[in-house]
């Protein structure tokens, strides 16, 4: 069973390796290793879900694309099971990614639509607008045109809704 009370330490960890994910890769794996061994010791599944998270962006933000992929699906678990539907939208989000730079269409388009359902389903607005555009992305790659327009037309209804789509710091 997860603590409500997070210790302070880990909240600060936690907050260094949210905002400084790629500014420090080798501080942002220490820190990360901490978490998983609080993670680990106190059976947390969101302080685990959130340390995988970033470990794995991290790797894919850096280019090492295989590792951040197992790191990143392994990670999905862990945020489903503690209801983490941002970072789990944005995990499925960036796997999508990887898979479509490596050629591999199809996993790409279930990574999206896996991270979409979670978009939509919490109203996940800034992501619901990426994935969708990613989606429409690999439309057009196939000469899908009309696809990629309703994909495209519902990234415009949803900028259109919203004064301004917020932008997720992990999608930049």
């Amino acid at each position: 069973m997860q603590s409500r009370n997070i210790p302070q330490q880990v909240q600060e960890w936690l907050a260094e390796v949210e905002q400084n994910a790629m500014a420090d890769t080798e501080r942002m794996a220490q820190l990360c290793d901490k978490l998983d061994q609080y993670a680990d010791e106190n059976n947390n599944t969101s302080i685990k879900g959130q340390s995988l998270f970033y470990r794995g962006f991290n790797k894919y933000a850096n280019a090492q694309l295989e590792e951040g992929m197992e790191i990143l699906s392994t990670s999905i678990n862990y945020q489903i099971s503690a209801e983490m539907w941002r970072l789990a939208a944005n995990a499925y989000n960036s796997m999508a990614n990887i898979a479509d730079f490596q050629g591999d269409v199809s996993m790409a388009i279930e990574y999206y639509l896996k991270g979409l359902y979670i978009a939509t389903e919490y109203n996940l607005v800034n992501l619901e607008y990426t994935i969708r555009s990613g989606i429409s992305n690999i439309y057009i790659g196939l000469g899908s045109y009309e696809n990629a327009a309703a994909m495209l037309l519902d990234c415009e209804r949803i900028s259109e809704s919203n004064e301004r789509v917020p932008v997720d710091p992990m999608l930049i």
